[in-house]
């Protein structure tokens, strides 16, 4: 029987969506573009935070417990919208 050994876990959160059609929703296969393409619109916050596994005693057999959450990104995009409210996509967000 094989077991799972945890180490980290890696979560990712986006907010702050507008009602502008996504320019990137087609560009899932780069994976510079993967993220924003996931969606109809566009996302203006991004957050990633880590957790570690912690295993009491370093028995991997026990159950292991979740350590702090530390923030590794938090990012805040202003972006610039035409007379019809569609992203202006400049290069630099």
């Amino acid at each position: 029987m094989s077991y799972t050994i945890f180490s980290k876990k890696e979560t990712q959160y986006f907010s702050g969506y507008d009602a502008a059609e996504n320019p990137f929703r087609k560009l899932q296969m780069f994976e510079e573009t993967f993220n924003r393409s996931l969606s109809k619109n566009n996302f203006t916050e991004y957050r990633k935070t880590s957790n570690r596994y912690d295993y009491p005693n370093d028995n991997y057999y026990d159950t292991p417990t979740l350590g702090p959450t530390q923030e590794i990104v938090n990012q805040t995009w202003n972006l610039a919208y035409d007379e019809n409210g569609e992203w202006i996509y400049d290069h630099q967000f």
